[in-house]
């Protein structure tokens, strides 16, 4: 299993107790939807490695404490503190037809309004205020916060924004300086 077949569940925050359980921060919408699963891959050293899981149960918020197959102590458990949690991509729920999840985006190709077309979907940022992705313009990184995206084109992999003007102009001007 690779990372291109998967999404990032969340990541060890910690561990819980002294027999091994970790405590998984989840970065999902619906912690109900993945009450069930049996395994989760947890990054390590670049490879995900499978485990199954022998219990998992919600505490507050985003957070599950989660038992592991062979992992029974504390000390085999903090290994994981840090790591990335993913789940292969068959474990997503289903979604409309005009919802999407974020890591799908990447390589998407980006069209403006004003600007045409900018580039393909580089990188990927959660920002408290609005998910952003990430163009090479002109050689220039532009952010584009995913509120101003208008529509979305799954099958010929297009995404629609339109921005504030002035926007790009601003990371093309911040690139020149840097440059000089």
């Amino acid at each position: 299993m690779t990372k291109e077949n998967c999404f990032e569940l969340g990541y060890v925050s910690r561990t819980h107790g002294l027999k091994g359980d970790i405590v998984l921060y989840m970065d999902v919408e619906n912690l109900d939807y993945y009450a069930d699963i049996k395994a989760l891959l947890i990054d390590v050293q670049g490879n995900l490695v499978p485990f199954f899981i022998k219990k998992l149960y919600f505490t507050d918020g985003k957070e599950a404490i989660v038992s592991l197959e062979e992992v029974n102590s504390k000390d085999e458990a903090l290994r994981f503190k840090g790591k990335t949690v993913f789940l292969p991509d068959a474990e997503l729920p289903p979604l409309e037809e005009d919802e999407y999840y974020l890591h799908e985006l990447l390589g998407y190709e980006v069209e403006d309004k004003i600007n045409g077309k900018l580039g393909k979907v580089q990188h990927l940022y959660n920002a408290p205020q609005s998910d952003m992705v990430a163009v090479i313009y002109q050689k220039a990184e532009v952010l584009l916060p995913l509120q101003f995206m208008t529509k979305i084109d799954k099958a010929n992999k297009l995404l629609y924004f339109d921005l504030p003007e002035g926007l790009i102009e601003v990371y093309l001007e911040a690139a020149q300086e840097k440059n000089q």
